[in-house]
């Protein structure tokens, strides 16, 4: 999934998760994580940037790329604000 490009400082606009190009076999890998945007603002000149952090679905906090209880498999959908990401299996 790529984002759409926006003006600086106006969070950028995900495009929406279309699943049926996934491959079956990247849907099977149950290490899947949300993400949502999230506002920087650099402290010394004030400019806005938009960062993505993985979030952990179930709980509702950030994911981590080397935690798989953060993890979920592919039909634990997230709400439609957010994407889809899938990590390696370790």
């Amino acid at each position: 999934m790529t984002e759409q490009c926006s003006p600086q400082g106006h969070r950028p606009r995900a495009l929406t998760l279309t699943p049926d190009p996934i491959p079956a076999e990247l849907k099977g890998i149950p290490s899947w994580v949300g993400w949502g945007y999230v506002e920087e603002v650099d402290p010394d000149t004030g400019e806005v940037d938009w960062d993505k952090p993985p979030q952990d679905i179930q709980a509702g906090r950030l994911a981590s790329v080397t935690d798989p209880s953060t993890w979920t498999d592919y039909e634990t959908r997230p709400p439609r604000s957010l994407g889809l990401l899938a990590l390696p299996a370790w």
